[in-house]
């Protein structure tokens, strides 16, 4: 299931559709040994933690408060 996750996120990360991954879980399973999916997540973190890291994507968990008084700076730079 972590592997099926990773695919996800990284589907999702992408721009793709995520739930082209969903359910692969036991054909991973049947596919991979425990030491073969234990590299393939390892690489799958590699990916996620090189990635660039964007405030937009995560506006939507922060306080609206901070939401604006972030949009105000940005405003306040950009003229």
């Amino acid at each position: 299931m972590d592997i099926e996750e990773a695919f996800r996120r990284l589907a999702r990360w992408s721009g793709g559709n995520e739930d082209v991954m969903h359910g692969i879980a036991s054909i991973v399973t049947y596919h991979f040994g425990p030491e073969a999916r234990q590299v393939l997540l390892g690489w799958f973190f590699d990916i996620e933690e090189s990635m660039r890291w964007d405030p937009r994507r995560y506006w939507h968990l922060l306080n609206p408060e901070e939401v604006k008084r972030m949009a105000a700076q940005r405003r306040a730079e950009s003229e």
